[in-house]
């Protein structure tokens, strides 16, 4: 059984890949399903594409909403923590503000990733998962050939 916090730590890991897509895709700004080599290896189907490409770009303008908003709340909280006297409950709020804006970005992300795991079907998620799998590991090696 997995605990909570590694499922987390996978969730984010694939996040990672297929939000931010350079691991797996080079210069496809995060669609990974525009890489012929891994749209060839899951099959993808020109609606299937299509589909990934309207939740990408509906999730991507969710997100930058959201982050938009953390930010706001981070310059919150920094401007009272700054302040020579400050209410520590003000602050605590205003703290509680700003992971209250984090965790709805990490939703929005894992939202995507839910629609990701609906368009393309349990089994070519997992050959996904393995996809990044075997992405991390040639990265990881490269990484320990480095000098």
């Amino acid at each position: 059984m997995q605990t909570p916090l590694r499922t987390l730590l996978l969730v984010s890991a694939l996040l990672l890949v297929v939000i931010g897509g350079s691991a797996l895709a080079g210069d496809t700004r995060g669609r990974w399903w525009h890489v012929e080599e891994i749209a060839g290896q899951l099959q993808l189907s020109e609606d299937e594409i299509r589909r990934l490409d309207v939740a990408y770009e509906a999730a991507r303008i969710r997100m930058i909403e959201i982050r938009s908003q953390v930010e706001i709340e981070r310059i919150k909280l920094r401007s009272l923590m700054e302040q020579p006297d400050f209410d520590e409950n003000e602050v605590m709020a205003q703290h509680q503000n700003q992971e209250t804006a984090r965790r709805r970005l990490s939703e929005e992300r894992f939202r995507f990733l839910l629609e990701v795991r609906k368009i393309v079907g349990h089994d070519r998620f997992v050959q996904l998962l393995e996809i990044q799998d075997e992405q991390r590991k040639r990265r990881f090696s490269k990484d320990r050939e480095k000098p």
